[in-house]
């Protein structure tokens, strides 16, 4: 509670991110019942989550790892009544039949900021969600060593920031993400160096 005890201080808004992606960490449904009903009845009442229309947003990162019908049963376990959103992550339009929304962790393959925003927003209703939240990133150069990386996205002294910005603040969203803070290895970091 600490985080949200200073964010509360500061009138800021903190909300959680399942992250799917480390092995031995939510590796099973029961597991990942287990820390959303740890979340959902200790952290999201607490003043300073983050809210939308009086719910305490949700996100997820590589919820993939179970199929749809998996997180059904999860959703339907941890949150019959839909008390929360739940927000994934990525391009399979398919979970909204579980999820309430989406978002892109980056958007740097995107020459345009704007035109993304507004596509995803409606591939995301036409598929069944109500909840899109555009995605702000500064930059990118992965240098990670990844088999086939996302092409690099210069700065250009903060004009690609200026337009992702931009972009997703055009799309009316009332939740934006900077989903960028200390990520040194893929050149999207946006804090100082120094």
């Amino acid at each position: 509670n600490i985080l949200l005890d200073q964010a509360a201080a500061r009138d800021f808004k903190v909300g959680a991110a399942v992250d799917m992606h480390e092995d031995g960490y939510n590796n099973s449904v029961d597991e990942v019942s287990h820390s959303l009903a740890h979340l959902m009845n200790d952290r999201v009442h607490h003043p300073a989550y983050l809210r939308h229309q009086g719910k305490p947003v949700i996100y997820f990162w590589n919820q993939d790892r179970f199929s749809v019908a998996q997180w059904q049963e999860i959703r339907n376990q941890v949150d019959p009544n839909r008390d929360t959103i739940w927000v994934m992550e990525g391009a399979s339009t398919a979970y909204l039949a579980v999820f309430d929304g989406l978002y892109l962790f980056t958007t740097v393959w995107s020459s345009n900021p704007a035109a993304t925003a507004s596509t995803w927003q409606t591939r995301t209703q036409q598929a069944g969600g109500w909840f899109y939240t555009p995605t702000v990133v500064p930059a990118w150069n992965d240098v990670s060593g990844r088999a086939n990386p996302t092409p690099a996205r210069p700065r250009g002294e903060g004009e690609y920031l200026r337009r992702s910005w931009n972009g997703a603040a055009a799309s009316g969203a009332d939740i934006i993400l900077i989903t960028r803070w200390n990520e040194y290895f893929e050149n999207s970091h946006i804090e100082t160096t120094e």
